[in-house]
């Protein structure tokens, strides 16, 4: 292979994946997240997934995922499911630490897991991991707090 030829394989998901025909649904958040997306989930409590599709948008000028993208999708991801576990609806992200393990594709489907570390009154210690099909794209662990909204906050989905 010359060197600025780039590597041909099938992305995992592909041109034509259909998160929807696969038992995916659409992760409704409004905000930076529907700009960002679109982002998918599926599965509930400690087995909810989130994952989003790589388009052309997301794409850097290295033509692969950009990082803010990834780093975008393992917050989003991590700090929903800390609110899916714990029931509590409304979080915030203290810290996040996050590994560039391999490069993101355009069409790739990345699709994160996590587990849960520990959970205190109000913190929540999480890890994730961020695949595209087999290959580990990011890992991350995670830091989220629980919050509560101030009176006459307009926070869709959340409780004062």
């Amino acid at each position: 292979m010359a060197n600025n030829d780039v590597p041909t394989f099938e992305p995992a998901g592909g041109a034509d994946f259909d998160p929807l025909a696969h038992g995916w649904v659409v992760h409704e958040d409004p905000g930076f997240t529907t700009h960002a997306g679109p982002i998918y989930k599926r599965g509930a409590g400690a087995d909810r997934q989130f994952a989003l599709k790589l388009l052309t948008h997301h794409i850097n000028k290295n033509g692969v995922a950009h990082g803010g993208v990834v780093c975008s999708l393992m917050d989003e991801s991590l700090g929903n499911y800390c609110m899916g576990v714990t029931g509590h609806d409304l979080m915030v992200s203290v810290q996040m630490n996050l590994n560039w393990v391999s490069a993101g594709w355009e069409h790739e489907f990345l699709v994160t897991t996590m587990e849960i570390s520990r959970v205190t009154r109000s913190i929540i210690f999480v890890r994730g991991v961020m695949r595209a099909g087999d290959r580990i794209v990011a890992t991350a662990e995670g830091v989220y707090k629980q919050v509560r909204s101030r009176p006459g906050d307009q926070i869709p989905g959340s409780t004062p």
